[in-house]
């Protein structure tokens, strides 16, 4: 996932059918590239060409940003977004790449829509724009558009799908569509077809965090292999009880089974205050657990919150008047606090226990987690983690 937590030092998991389509759209080849850059290219044709074992490429951001300077063209001063090419979350199996080099960590990865070119493309005509204005307005390259419309990139980042719905002043999903999971994802298989986002910086580092649950109206009886204590991969504890609570040391929520082995928690609000800078241009936000993110402004009065801001992370946010704000397919709530604001968004986790019953894996809409269980169980108070 994308958050605001990761780091340059973080490792992704970059698809390399994306890096070998970005080549063949602005014709790159490996002549041109160096470094960083070369490397990428050169393992994505590897791997695609089976010369290589593995799924994916595994880099660092600024090596893919690297790769992404050898995207701009004649007459257009954007470049390609580095996360077009990094995978969708759930469709990364949480297990390749992880290492020592990596801080035996899973992979990084973003959250893809699925594009519906023909709306795409009647919106723009719709509007007038012509194509380079369109990237104008985007920021993005003509060329790596004119690919999305045709059917050429047929998936593209979640901050990606925000920019050019919110060009077009159109839903996000009257243009993209939430991708479907991966079979060999061990995290994956038998969720509901429900996309995450790359947002918020906390949540990542409290919870985990990864994909969207669904909690289902009638829930099948089954065995309770949820039932105890979990060390997560983000070193918190977690307690699972029978009577259907779950406690992160911070809050508790209802968990649910879903289907065999999966099972759904639903936690507290994940909560932020948000700061503007005198201009109006930037914010700050400090979350529930001590963590800053920051964000800029894309569109909007600077005089006030509501507008379109850009985080760190890379998701688009459109603060709307009346206390609500969007994200893609996701919702959350905003209030003005004095001077501050502070924004809401919920958290819903969605988790497949090993057929062992001694790890997991597991998703919500800020990423993806791991977690291994803590035989050494015993209940934990709401502030023993602070």
């Amino acid at each position: 996932m994308v958050s605001a937590t990761t780091t340059d030092r973080d490792f992704y998991a970059v698809r390399p059918e994306l890096v070998l389509r970005s080549a063949d759209v602005f014709s790159i080849s490996s002549s041109m590239l160096e470094k960083g850059a070369k490397k990428l290219h050169s393992r994505a044709v590897a791997i695609h060409a089976g010369k290589e074992a593995g799924q994916w490429g595994r880099h660092q951001r600024p090596v893919i940003q690297q790769y992404c300077d050898y995207t701009q063209t004649s007459g257009s001063a954007f470049l390609l977004p580095w996360q077009e090419l990094v995978e969708h979350q759930s469709r990364y199996d949480g297990r390749e790449g992880i290492s020592t080099r990596t801080g035996n960590k899973p992979l990084s990865t973003v959250v893809r829509l699925a594009v519906n070119a023909d709306a795409l493309r009647r919106a723009r005509d719709m509007t007038g724009l012509s194509i380079e204005a369109f990237a104008e307005a985007n920021q993005m390259p003509p060329l790596f558009l004119a690919a999305i419309e045709s059917g050429n990139w047929p998936d593209v980042a979640e901050s990606t799908a925000s920019m050019i719905a919110m060009s077009l002043d159109m839903p996000v999903s009257e243009l993209f569509a939430q991708m479907g999971n991966a079979a060999n994802s061990p995290a994956d298989k038998g969720r509901s077809n429900l996309n995450t986002f790359a947002f918020g910086a906390a949540i990542t580092i409290a919870l985990g965090a990864a994909g969207y649950v669904v909690l289902q109206q009638d829930e099948p009886e089954r065995t309770p292999v949820l039932v105890g204590c979990w060390q997560w991969s983000n070193d918190m504890r977690i307690v699972v009880s029978e009577n259907k609570i779950a406690n992160n040391g911070y809050g508790t929520g209802p968990w649910i089974a879903t289907e065999e082995n999966q099972f759904g928690i639903e936690w507290p609000d994940w909560t932020a205050k948000v700061t503007l800078s005198p201009d109006g241009q930037t914010l700050r936000s400090l979350d529930m657990f001590g963590v800053e993110s920051s964000a800029a402004r894309v569109q909007g009065d600077p005089n006030d919150f509501v507008g379109i801001w850009q985080w760190e992370n890379g998701g688009a946010v459109n603060i709307a008047p009346e206390g609500q704000m969007t994200l893609a397919f996701y919702s959350g709530r905003w209030s003005k606090q004095g001077q501050d604001y502070q924004i809401a968004w919920p958290i819903h986790d969605e988790i497949v226990v090993a057929t062992d019953g001694n790890s997991l894996s597991g998703q919500n809409q800020f990423g993806t987690f791991t977690a291994t269980r803590d035989f050494d169980c015993r209940e934990i108070s709401l502030d023993e983690q602070d």
